[in-house]
């Protein structure tokens, strides 16, 4: 498998991945630049490239290395790959090699620190299928940002079709140039993927034109629009949508848009909230600081401290050492700042070595909160392990600190 410089596919490469593949052909046809990236590679994605290229693997790594420059046109896939990884995070790859890889090809990208190799993966994903490594570019949007969870109003009783028909990229890309056009927003939204998951989920990835922007090569400027990915999942009856972008509004909106085509009435999400009583909130408060291994309390931030002045407590440890001595402490003088919920501007707790934020939104009836937490720095499938732990093991339902509303 290898793309020559004359037969690259730069609409794949370049408008599907982002990928500036001219510049890739150009470093490639630098013998120093190639001696370099070759001597820079991995042990991993070294010997899974001689072996893929049916070389000695056997070899010593120069001699490995020596043989891989006798082939520089077989290398240009590669350094395109490498390109293509650039920038993505690792939880995006991994999830997706999971996907489509046997565990064994999976387990063979994995050192010694117990870390996969993203180019190995990746090289693995594009030899199997070059559509994977959109999977990843596209995971890797929705990883990125939060995600916020929207539910309709209102459940309408009928559809005009049903999904797997109506998710299709000419039906979603009508229904963008419907919203473009009613708007006159001078914008291009551009359907470039529906995936349907495992779970019958479809995420349809929108590109859209974001703000006015300009590049310059020189003195020359090229003027257009910094684009934005957006990506709506819906549930297989649409009565749910998660919403991961970079606006407020659009997305919300197109989601709106979507819903009333395939129902064939007005539909309207919003922003979805699950209420937990605050004597549950004080028995998980509680628990934090009674069996501080499960889920070490790690920062704390208070308006409660009963203090003079009524100061804003924040308690932090640097090293993730649980803050449970440190309250107990502060409560036998002043009173415990975990009692009184409404007075907790946030906190955060250690889980798979991430510093998960939770913040306790006030509900609309007496005594109830929405409870939402950072999801940012957590990977999809981390995401979906934290919210199941926090649902199983504490019986709360916790949502995306991120929210959505229609213009």
């Amino acid at each position: 498998m290898g793309e020559q410089n004359g037969d690259v596919d730069k609409e794949y490469w370049g408008n599907r991945l982002e990928v500036n593949a001219d510049l890739v052909i150009e470093r490639h046809a630098d013998r120093r630049y190639l001696d370099t990236w070759v001597r820079k590679l991995s042990r991993i994605a070294r010997q899974l490239l001689v072996h893929h290229l049916g070389m000695d693997t056997q070899a010593a790594a120069g001699q490995q290395r020596l043989q891989l420059l006798a082939i520089p046109g077989q290398l240009l896939p590669v350094l395109l790959v490498a390109a293509a990884t650039s920038g993505k995070r690792s939880t995006a790859i991994v999830e997706v090699a999971r996907q489509r890889l046997e565990p064994d090809a999976v387990n063979a990208c994995r050192g010694k620190a117990g870390r996969h190799d993203r180019l190995a993966l990746m090289w693995q994903l594009y030899c199997a299928d070059r559509r994977n490594l959109e999977l990843v570019f596209h995971l890797d949007r929705v990883q990125s940002r939060g995600v916020a969870r929207m539910v309709l109003t209102s459940r309408p009783r009928g559809m005009v079709s049903t999904t797997a028909a109506f998710f299709t990229k000419p039906n979603i890309q009508g229904l963008l140039d419907d919203y473009e056009r009613a708007t006159r927003s001078r914008r291009t939204s551009l359907c470039s993927e529906i995936l349907r998951t495992r779970h019958e989920h479809f995420q349809v990835f929108i590109k859209r034109d974001y703000k006015p922007a300009f590049v310059s090569k020189g003195a020359q400027n090229t003027f257009g629009f910094a684009p934005e990915w957006m990506v709506l999942e819906f549930e297989p009856d649409l009565h749910r949508v998660r919403v991961s972008s970079q606006s407020t509004d659009v997305p919300a909106t197109l989601a709106n848009q979507i819903a009333t085509a395939f129902f064939g009435v007005p539909s309207e999400y919003e922003n979805e909230s699950i209420y937990t009583h605050a004597d549950k909130l004080k028995g998980f408060l509680s628990t934090l600081i009674r069996d501080p291994d499960t889920l070490p309390l790690v920062e704390l931030v208070s308006v409660s401290t009963r203090l003079l002045q009524a100061p804003v407590l924040r308690l932090s440890d640097r090293l993730n050492r649980s803050l449970a001595p440190t309250v107990r402490h502060f409560a036998s003088a002043f009173g415990n700042p975990l009692d009184d919920v409404e007075g907790i501007r946030y906190l955060k707790v250690l889980w798979l070595q991430h510093r998960v934020k939770l913040v306790f939104e006030e509900g609309r009836t007496h005594n109830t909160f929405v409870v939402r937490y950072l999801d940012q720095p957590l990977g999809g499938d981390e995401r979906r392990e934290f919210e199941r732990m926090m649902r199983d093991r504490y019986a709360i339902t916790v949502l995306s600190t991120e929210k959505r509303h229609a213009a």
